[in-house]
């Protein structure tokens, strides 16, 4: 998809979205796929939006005008075999290293990524 802008009377310019990748060294392919874990891990997690935002996810954010927070279209947290998502009751989870892994998975909206 390509978007056209009018410069002047007769003069078009075309400007091509910007492709979202993942960022690599020149020459040398991306190493984002082996580090998935590090895309909501509170400490990689800057680093990752930068280096990494397909991989992590990123692609398909959005930024509304009125509160300038990104929201991403995929952004909740995930339900159990009962079709009922407890993060709500785990929420202070969020911040225990031994569980951010997983919790930040299972419960982006809830602890706060997006």
């Amino acid at each position: 998809m390509f978007l056209i802008n009018l410069i002047a009377p007769a003069t078009l310019t075309t400007v091509t979205p910007e492709i979202c990748q993942d960022k690599a060294p020149p020459g040398k392919a991306s190493d984002c796929t082996l580090y998935p874990e590090l895309c909501y891990n509170p400490i990689y997690m800057k680093l990752m939006k930068e280096q990494c935002p397909k991989t992590c996810g990123y692609c398909d954010q959005i930024t509304t005008t009125k509160s300038r927070r990104k929201i991403s279209a995929a952004c909740q947290d995930k339900e159990g075999p009962d079709g009922k998502s407890n993060c709500k009751e785990v929420k202070y989870l969020c911040n225990v290293p031994i569980y951010m892994p997983l919790i930040l998975i299972q419960c982006p909206h809830t602890c706060g990524l997006c």
